[in-house]
């Protein structure tokens, strides 16, 4: 039988040899953590950083959402200890899987197993676990509150190799993760801007003008039932077409959008039909908003009945579909119910608004399909960064 050779799939070419095995335990000592007593507002006056598993992301080991601030005394009575700098601080209950690497010393609850590395480099080994998520996942115990302890943990076998590896492995996985959060951080300018603008273009504060320099015609108070044709065409076959739901991410695909068994292929007889190109949103809501969105999946889909599915005539879609998405609360307004409201389609078709001409709201749709195509580069390049780094991940270990 042949030697298992404990070398990565993808390696730097300046390192060479087998990685050495240890168990983690040899690698650091464990500190747990602990809440001080809420109804001592004393104990929450300090400058000390106290994080519980909520504050850590899922996906960055280097970002940490620090809001709370205890101080000595607190600590002195309670679970709650301090932890030194470049420890790995594990969610070991309620968000098992997570972890990060503290920049300077805090406190957590009990919800973290923090390890505190000896001669390992920190962020070798907490990329190594962002790696193996599943690993921490396969501990889980417990009935009430899973999660996994010190000594599941400690006795956990891993792959090392030299400091300088470790080393050169955790600046480039980090280089990547500047990457994404340039990249998530770029999103959200873009998102901000064509909120801020669009802010502007409804309430008037921004104007197009015409091809020939020349001024658009005051915006004009309309009913939309002027502008909303309603189709009501239904499938009449279980899975005729695919079946789609309206989210605030857009119309997508619902065995996309929700987890499995969540969803079935049976039993959608009669659902609304959405051709191409057509509008629909959920008339039901729980906080009087209400959410619109255009069939751009460039498919024919089947939504359910609480769905209903129209167009503009003699109007922009586009148009339509961002001015009623902006003016979201102001429907609302027009929703009936208690604890669920509901906004009819035969509702909305009463609403007065001030609306442009056809020629200013296309020239409003295309500036704002613009940053929408912008947006939605950006978001690409995000996508396939991390799943750049995912597939660095499975390959730069053992």
């Amino acid at each position: 039988m042949s030697k298992i050779v404990n070398i990565p799939e993808l390696r730097f070419k300046e390192f060479s040899g087998e990685w050495e095995e240890k168990k983690l335990g040899e690698l650091g000592t464990f500190k747990g953590g602990g809440t001080p007593s809420k109804k001592q507002s004393a104990y929450w006056m300090g400058d000390i950083p106290w994080i519980s598993s909520s504050d850590i992301n899922e996906d960055c080991i280097h970002k940490i959402n620090i809001s709370r601030f205890i101080n000595l005394t607190s600590i002195k009575e309670s679970a709650t200890k301090i932890i030194p700098k470049n420890s790995i601080l594990f969610v070991s209950r309620v968000g098992v899987g997570k972890l990060a690497i503290n920049k300077k010393a805090l406190c957590t609850s009990q919800d973290f197993t923090n390890f505190i590395p000896f001669d390992v480099d920190s962020y070798y080994l907490g990329y190594f676990f962002q790696a193996r998520t599943n690993l921490l996942k396969s501990f889980n115990q417990g009935t009430s509150i899973k999660g996994f302890t010190k000594s599941d943990i400690e006795k956990l076998k891993l792959h090392l190799p030299s400091k300088p590896e470790q080393q050169k492995i955790a600046s480039f996985l980090t280089t990547i993760d500047t990457k994404i959060e340039q990249l998530t951080k770029k999103v959200e300018l873009q998102e901000q801007y064509k909120k801020g603008v669009m802010q502007k273009i409804f309430n008037q504060e921004i104007r197009f003008k015409r091809d020939d320099g020349s001024e658009f015609d005051e915006w004009e108070e309309k009913r939309l039932g002027a502008y909303i044709e309603e189709y009501k065409e239904k499938s009449t076959i279980n899975n005729q077409y695919e079946v789609l739901t309206s989210s605030n991410r857009g119309l997508v695909y619902q065995k996309e959008y929700f987890t499995e068994g969540r969803i079935s292929n049976k039993d959608n007889l009669g659902f609304n039909i959405i051709p191409k190109d057509y509008i629909t949103y959920r008339s039901r809501s729980d906080n009087r908003k209400f959410t619109f969105n255009i069939n751009n999946l460039g498919v024919i889909g089947i939504i359910s009945t609480y769905y209903p599915v129209f167009k503009f005539i003699n109007g922009n879609n586009k148009f339509f579909v961002e001015f009623l998405n902006f003016k979201s609360s102001y429907l609302g307004k027009y929703s009936v119910g208690t604890s669920q409201t509901v906004l009819s389609l035969n509702e909305i078709k009463k609403i007065k608004l001030n609306l442009p001409s056809l020629p200013e709201q296309t020239k409003i749709a295309n500036f704002l399909s613009t940053l929408d195509k912008q947006i939605d580069s950006t978001k690409e390049q995000l996508a396939k960064t991390k799943e750049f780094k995912k597939g660095l991940l499975q390959r730069m270990f053992v």
